[in-house]
């Protein structure tokens, strides 16, 4: 049997893609509390805005995996879906009993619901799981590149362009809004929407030789992407007198933009050299643990923050920020170490 040979990009992405969701999340810990286009606000805004890449990068690794590989179905349900399964059940489970354990007052059939809604980042591992199930359907359409190509037109469609407009009109034009909107729940294609366009845009990406001219207009097309980001928030922001999200997030032309100018920088850097014994075992080691820290990091952030009594504004957030990054980020990497020392822990929950 013929050995796989390691794709080192994709593991430096994946630990890059963990920072920048603690980043994401430590932003955007006091985001509303300070004032409206201050200092503060527009640090937080632009970290956020510049780490916007991060979930959609794990999964075009995952799409890039998945549909580049022969897995049956068994394999699938048998290791990837159950593993999500058991890992989801596990950590809800958790962060209800840190809620409590905090003094958080729920009802049973609260904490239940609680517990099968999953804490706020969770929500990642009801979408992975869902796209594991459909993964024998997409590689017989990514068989194909017309198919594939037409699949990857339609999805950014309905997935980026029509959510982008629903996005600017909710702002601008309340009766736009409620036209576009209307039409778009009555455009029942729900296979064609949401992450599946960034799973099989990963793959895409993975397998197509990009000219070195594409990949520096793709380049500085991630920078505008991201500066995209921050300039509408802003705008909308100004516009509706509060703080406004409806650009900070996944489905937006700069999230698409900054994804995919990160995938090519590491598909054409990332593996220039091959690392050596030691520093490929750290790299391997590292990327191995990031599922364990997203999954952990927002606990470790609650607790820094609820128990320790520090945040982003304890201090300049200019120190603040950096230092709760490296924090939460180091105590998730060791829990999730010494996690991964346990045999039915290391399999199945992180």
């Amino acid at each position: 049997m013929v050995e796989r040979k390691r794709i080192y990009y994709f593991d430096k992405l994946k630990i890059f893609a963990a920072i920048a969701v603690i980043m994401i999340h430590v932003s955007a810990q006091k985001w509303y509390s300070v004032k409206l286009m201050s200092t503060e606000w527009m640090l937080f805004t632009v970290l956020d805005a510049a780490s916007r890449w991060a979930v959609p990068i794990f999964i075009m690794i995952s799409g890039s995996l998945f549909l580049s590989r022969e897995r049956g179905i068994r394999h699938i349900l048998k290791n990837n879906f159950l593993r999500i399964i058991t890992a989801f059940v596990f950590w809800s489970a958790l962060y209800v009993v840190a809620d409590a354990h905090r003094g958080k007052e729920m009802t049973f059939a609260e904490g239940f619901k609680e517990f099968a809604g999953g804490h706020y980042h969770l929500w990642y591992l009801f979408t992975i799981a869902a796209l594991y199930l459909i993964v024998p359907f997409l590689k017989k359409i990514t068989e194909s590149e017309r198919l594939m190509k037409y699949l990857l037109i339609l999805s950014f469609v309905f997935s980026i362009v029509l959510p982008f407009a629903i996005g600017i009109f909710s702002v601008y034009s309340e009766y736009w809004h409620t036209v576009i909107n209307t039409v778009s729940g009555k455009i029942n294609l729900s296979f064609v929407r949401g992450y599946l366009f960034y799973f099989v845009f990963g793959y895409w990406l993975s397998q197509k030789e990009i000219s070195k001219k594409m990949r520096i207009i793709a380049y500085i097309s991630g920078f505008a992407g991201a500066a995209s980001i921050v300039a509408f928030t802003a705008l909308a922001s100004l516009h509706t007198g509060k703080a406004n999200t409806v650009f900070l997030n996944n489905y937006t032309f700069g999230c698409v933009l900054e994804s995919a100018a990160l995938f090519i920088f590491f598909k054409y850097n990332g593996d220039k050299r091959t690392p050596s014994e030691r520093g490929g075992k750290i790299i391997r080691t590292l990327s191995k643990y990031t599922f364990g820290v997203y999954l952990c990091h927002v606990m470790v952030l609650e607790f820094i923050s609820k128990n320790l009594h520090f945040d982003t504004l304890s201090m300049n957030p200019f120190i603040s920020v950096p230092l709760l990054v490296a924090s939460v980020g180091t105590v998730s990497l060791i829990i999730t170490a010494i996690l991964n020392q346990i045999p039915v822990i290391k399999k199945y929950i992180v």
